[in-house]
């Protein structure tokens, strides 16, 4: 619509965020998947900087650590992606770099 320079309508930035609202709800999927991802990386680094790599890391401690409930950590724990995080952090906190 804005692209019609002879007459040119312009959405409200409000009723776009209205529009999301009623047909995504409160969080849509993306912002929901962005939240997740981004408390399993800060979980990772908690984890990295808190435990030794020799140190056995268990489902109620990362539960506790991370203030996420023993379901979500478990399956943080069985992720590949998280170890490989895990080990990514560590290698930064040594000063090993990437």
């Amino acid at each position: 619509m804005e692209w019609n320079e002879s007459n040119p309508i312009v959405v409200p930035s409000s009723l776009i965020v209205l529009i999301r609202d009623r047909l995504c709800g409160e969080f849509p999927d993306l912002r929901k998947t962005y939240l997740s991802r981004e408390a399993r990386d800060r979980a990772a680094l908690l984890v990295a900087n808190r435990f030794r790599p020799d140190e056995t890391l268990s489902v109620r401690k990362l539960a506790a650590l991370a203030g996420t409930s023993r379901g979500t950590a478990a399956r943080w724990l069985a992720d590949p992606e998280f170890q490989h995080h895990v080990t990514l952090c560590r290698k930064i906190l040594a000063g090993e770099g990437l």
